[in-house]
């Protein structure tokens, strides 16, 4: 029965990819790889929501963590995985294997490319919308910030990637401040501090390089 749930779960969510595939070249063109980009962060942000959901819910069956989680997003994304599986290792102690996770997973061609000094605005919106799509605790965030620099990410969209994270996670707003603050007040939180890495990131390109 759990092979058919994956085997179903995993049709769909490629069908999902492949209609990204389709539709987003038809409607933003193909000057930015927009499809990939937007799976990414879809099934980052998703697979985030759905594991923080099921770990506090906790009576959660296997077979709808199979279904939605290996299949579906398993098909959609392997970019959700990664950053959910980065945030296991962490969370198991594993900070060593995190770090080599992460250090062999991002490539130096996507992050010159979407992140790189000559991004733009475009790599600051990418960068503002990768911070708050990333799970995990600090290990995470700033071992991929870290990274990013390394492999030739411009100081503004690091910046504003590192800001977005820290104000912001979609994760962390799920699982650390819903449960002990009100609801309303944390989204009304997260709405007046969404126009700081942008702030941050236009301060970083007035000045230059520190």
């Amino acid at each position: 029965m759990h092979y058919l749930l994956v085997f179903v779960g995993g049709g769909l969510g490629s069908t999902l990819r492949h209609l990204v595939n389709i539709i987003c070249p038809r409607f933003l063109g193909t000057d930015f790889p927009y499809h990939t980009f937007i799976i990414n962060i879809t099934g980052s942000t998703i697979m985030g929501l759905i594991a923080g959901y099921l770990a506090f819910k906790g009576d959660a069956s296997q077979s709808w963590r199979l279904f939605l989680m290996t299949g579906i997003l398993g098909g959609y994304t392997t970019f959700s995985a990664f950053s959910l599986d980065s945030a296991l290792l962490y969370e198991r102690g594993e900070i060593g294997l995190s770090l080599l996770y992460v250090l062999g997973s991002v490539m130096q061609e996507i992050i010159t490319g979407w992140l790189g000094p000559n991004s733009g605005w475009p790599g600051v919106l990418t960068a503002v919308i990768a911070g708050a799509a990333t799970p995990g605790r600090p290990v995470i965030g700033f071992s991929i910030g870290a990274v990013a620099m390394k492999a030739g990410g411009g100081m503004p969209q690091i910046i504003a990637y590192v800001v977005a994270w820290a104000l912001f996670a979609f994760q962390r707003l799920f699982l650390f401040e819903i449960p002990f603050m009100p609801a309303r007040f944390v989204w009304f939180r997260a709405a007046v501090s969404l126009p700081i890495p942008f702030i941050a990131a236009a301060i970083a390109m007035a000045i230059g390089k520190p």
